[in-house]
């Protein structure tokens, strides 16, 4: 059929910010399919929300004060998921090696990195970024740091921009993807707008 990417979205993992996959969904893991999408000459695509966790999650049951410390007005992570900081040392090295881990244990080629906004305001005082540039740490000092960071361990991995359903259109992700979703909503006005947004890294033509 011409098809070169399979992709698994979100829902593989039992449990946001525990990048294992659901037992009962595949009780194989997910590298058989990987395996067979492999077979068939195909790149294994996975969807990752990296910067987010469940409150149930391992991860911040374990460190709770990874969270982001939001504004009273920023938007919650998707799914009642909460966002961890990538600006602070100690998560951002644990979502790189848990990205690496993910990547190498389940034969994907392809991370369509997504997220309800992902690059997070943080305004935490006892973390390692600057509480009043969290937007820039978390975007320069934390996003890019952790997708080089990766890249440099897998240099083959392909990503996929889908934050925030495709609307965050950046220089850096020019640099960092190697395509990106316009955005992920069927809906006309959505799409105008996002189409609209698109020409803020890319000329209209």
């Amino acid at each position: 059929m011409g098809a070169e990417v399979f992709t698994i979205d979100f829902g593989w993992a039992k449990v946001t910010g525990d990048w294992h996959a659901d037992p009962q969904k595949f009780p194989r893991g997910l590298r058989p399919i990987s395996d067979y999408v492999h077979s068939l000459g195909m790149k294994f695509d996975l969807h990752l929300p990296f910067a987010e966790a469940m409150a149930e999650s391992r991860v911040l049951r374990e460190h709770p004060d990874w969270a982001v410390t939001p504004s009273p007005t920023q938007r919650r992570a998707s799914f009642d998921a909460r966002g961890l900081c990538l600006a602070h040392k100690p998560a951002q090295q644990w979502v790189i090696s848990e990205i690496v881990r993910l990547v190498r244990e389940s034969g994907v080629d392809w991370l369509l990195q997504d997220g309800e906004n992902m690059v997070k305001g943080c305004f935490a005082t006892h973390h390692t970024h600057d509480p009043e540039d969290s937007n820039y740490a978390n975007s320069v000092e934390g996003l890019s740091v952790v997708l080089d960071a990766v890249r440099r361990q897998i240099p083959e991995l392909l990503w996929e921009n889908c934050e925030d359903g495709g609307n965050m259109q950046t220089f850096h992700m020019v640099r960092n993807d190697a395509t990106s979703i316009v955005n992920d909503n069927s809906d006309f006005l959505v799409t105008r707008r996002s189409i609209y947004g698109a020409t803020y890294p890319f000329p209209p033509r």
